[in-house]
């Protein structure tokens, strides 16, 4: 029986990355009135060039789901010094020269509609002391007929960091093949990448069934500073308000008007 399984397991390879860190631009401030508003994700990585996307706000009632802006003036100033984001053609705008370093304050800035759009966030420190429990997990194919019980694997496989003041920290999981060979061949929709819920602890567990393909895996570990990591309370929410939500997240968006055609 034990022949049998070895034939048939197949292997999940999980590589470290324990160098990165993550950080969201916070939110622009703009004029609400009107459509066509811009819409900027950045996500800047220490050792990473600087890179983010622009789209316009799509309406529910569009069939667009991302819209990208094109042609802007975009501008990263660091130190007293600006850089040009120039646009590649996946759309995304970035200065390959410019390289992210941590415990640095970066800005962004852009005219759109007449306004001008600035934003501005600091690099937290990186991540220490990242491992992994182990760097395989198998995933077995069993013959019923010859079936005659689970072997045991490397399942979960845990990661521990270094976090002694509780900051918060995201685990991101993702497919590196170029040929991806899906674990399960049936209907469902797939993906290359899986993450955790903000943690503010310094352990997490990668189980098999997590997986949707075979083969190669990064694992990164990302530092994100609190804005990014908290959520609001739904007991404060009820009791306190918008007052609750005003001094604890001022950044939060809101829906402030909807119509029912």
């Amino acid at each position: 029986m034990e022949t049998e399984i070895v034939k048939r397991m197949r292997l999940v390879f999980l590589f470290i990355m324990g160098v990165m860190t993550m950080i969201s631009c916070q939110t622009i401030e703009v004029d609400t009135s009107g459509e066509n508003k811009p819409v900027v994700e950045g996500y800047l990585a220490a050792g990473h060039p600087v890179e983010v996307k622009v789209t316009s706000e799509v309406l529910f009632t569009e069939t667009d789901t991302v819209r990208v802006i094109n042609g802007l003036n975009l501008k990263v100033s660091l130190e007293g010094k600006s850089y040009p984001l120039l646009q590649d053609a996946t759309g995304l705008y970035r200065a390959a020269s410019v390289l992210v370093k941590q415990g640095m304050t970066y800005s962004i800035s852009f005219d759109y509609g007449g306004k001008s759009i600035v934003s501005s966030t600091i690099i937290p420190p990186r991540p220490t002391n990242f491992k992994a429990s182990d760097s395989t997990i198998v995933i077995p194919t069993f013959n019923s007929s010859a079936f005659k019980g689970f072997p045991k694997f490397p399942d979960p496989i845990t990661l521990t960091w270094d976090n002694p003041d509780e900051s918060y920290y995201l685990v991101v999981v993702k497919n590196i093949e170029t040929k991806p060979n899906p674990i399960n061949t049936g209907t469902v929709e797939r993906v290359f990448v899986f993450r955790s819920n903000p943690l503010q602890r310094n352990t997490f567990e990668i189980r098999s069934r997590q997986f949707q393909y075979y083969g190669r895996h990064w694992i990164i570990l990302y530092k994100i500073n609190a804005e990014y990591g908290e959520s609001p309370q739904q007991p404060d929410i009820e009791s306190q308000g918008e007052a609750y939500l005003a001094a604890n997240f001022p950044k939060l968006d809101k829906i402030t008007k909807a119509t029912i055609q």
